[in-house]
């Protein structure tokens, strides 16, 4: 919604200057819409063309997790796992869930690319026992 509102602004801006009914308004609207519009598009580029390198690294974290926890070598002797593996996994879990609702988001959604339904949290509490 916000990549639109940027682009509603550029013409609103170019159909106020063609009819050159308010000095300056019109240009201004249209070199802020279209300031919005070119960061716009750079960041959706980014966003949209390194989106594979970014799901393999991800599908390797996820692996690489769940070996850990799955594996008795980052528990202790009371058979919980260890902090640096349950601060891994809630970041895991934390970026999962902001990414898969960020993704649907009315106003940024646009910038998301709708790929990260793929990835599942950890349920760390049932590896703990």
């Amino acid at each position: 919604m916000l990549f639109w509102i940027f682009v509603i602004l550029v013409i609103i801006g170019l159909v106020i200057i063609k009819t050159n009914c308010i000095d300056y308004l019109g240009g201004l609207l249209a070199l802020i819409g279209g300031i919005g519009v070119v960061i716009s598009l750079i960041i959706m580029t980014l966003e949209y063309t390194t989106i594979n390198p970014y799901l393999e690294s991800n599908r390797e974290i996820y692996k690489a997790l769940t070996y850990k926890v799955e594996n008795d070598v980052c528990k202790n002797e009371f058979g919980l796992l260890s902090k640096d593996v349950l601060d891994d996994i809630q970041d895991w879990n934390k970026d999962v869930r902001f990414y898969q609702n960020i993704q649907y988001d009315f106003w940024l959604g646009i910038y998301y690319p709708n790929v990260f339904d793929e990835f599942k949290t950890i349920d760390y509490e049932s590896y703990s026992r």
